[in-house]
């Protein structure tokens, strides 16, 4: 099986996410007041930055479940491929070994 290096259905959202992120954040951080006392703005900032984080982990979580997932399932699917191919082998070789009875017998005939 080759494998090559591509961007996951998981990959994708995890990179959405980071951007997200980065957006919510700038967002964020441009409506903070500078002075020392925390605004509503501020706080409500810092809190979507902590539910946002909350969020990532967990995608994070589950795409590297289903990876895991996706590698059994490959294995499993070149388990059955290489039995195939061992059956299509052996009966390959049966084929092979009738005919060159067939034609020993053909020839012993004449």
């Amino acid at each position: 099986m080759n494998k090559t290096n591509k961007i996951t259905g998981a990959g994708k959202i995890t990179a959405i996410l980071s951007i997200v992120t980065l957006v919510v954040l700038g967002i964020g951080l441009s409506a903070c007041k500078k002075k020392e006392d925390v605004g509503p703005m501020e706080e409500l900032g810092k809190k979507m930055d902590e539910k946002m984080d909350k969020v990532g982990k967990k995608i994070d979580e589950q795409a590297d479940k289903v990876e895991k997932k996706i590698g059994e399932v490959g294995k499993e699917i070149e388990k059955g491929a290489n039995k195939v191919k061992e059956k299509v082998a052996d009966e390959a070789d049966k084929v092979s070994e009738k005919l060159r009875e067939d034609s020993k017998e053909d020839s012993d005939k004449k």
